[in-house]
């Protein structure tokens, strides 16, 4: 069995690794594994509807409605078991503009969707006219412009490879540290 701190280690030493890249903002249904036109991928654990609480339960009948899908035709899913997250009752369908980023390293990819602002929204579990304005305009208009630009760029170095970067130079300012005080 590995250690904690073991783990720990590995963990950290993945990310010292990683050379994660924003490469695009793409509909999910394009770029994510597994979706299909009747899948809401929601920000849960896996679990079936009656398990869900009431605002992710409104976040994903919110989504369905978005694209289209029937109630009795929804297919749950865990964003998490798609390599995708949906933070708060937020929720991932076919037509979701998500980001995404592609660790250089080693060829994965990981997805978010485009987060939709404060106030009245969908990742809060509300859905009506305003909320479905404003998902419309990100999606036609917001993430086609995004991607456009990324792609322009060749991609944009995420700031976790600034992090990365950090920790590789910490330990040694940390000995230098270390080896001051003794002097």
């Amino acid at each position: 069995m590995t250690s904690v701190a073991g783990a720990n280690r590995e963990a950290i030493a993945r990310v010292l690794a990683s050379e994660p890249w924003l490469v695009g903002i793409r509909p999910a249904g394009d770029v994510v594994p597994g979706m299909t036109a009747n899948l809401v991928l929601h920000a849960a654990p896996p679990a079936p509807w009656d398990k869900l609480s009431p605002v992710l339960r409104g976040g994903i009948e919110g989504a369905a409605s978005f694209e289209g899908i029937e109630p009795s035709a929804i297919e749950l899913g865990a964003a998490q078991d798609h390599r995708a997250m949906a933070g708060g009752a937020g929720s991932i369908t076919a037509s979701t503009p998500v980001v995404v980023l592609e660790d250089r390293a080693n060829g994965n990819r990981a997805f978010h969707f485009l987060m939709e602002g404060f106030g009245k929204t969908l990742i809060l579990g509300m859905y009506d006219g305003d909320v479905r304005d404003r998902l419309l305009w990100i999606r036609d208009e917001l993430a086609p412009a995004l991607d456009a630009a990324i792609a322009a760029l060749g991609g944009v170095v995420f700031a976790l490879a600034a992090l990365a970067a950090c920790l590789r130079v910490a330990p040694l300012r940390l000995l230098i540290v270390e080896i001051t005080k003794r002097d």
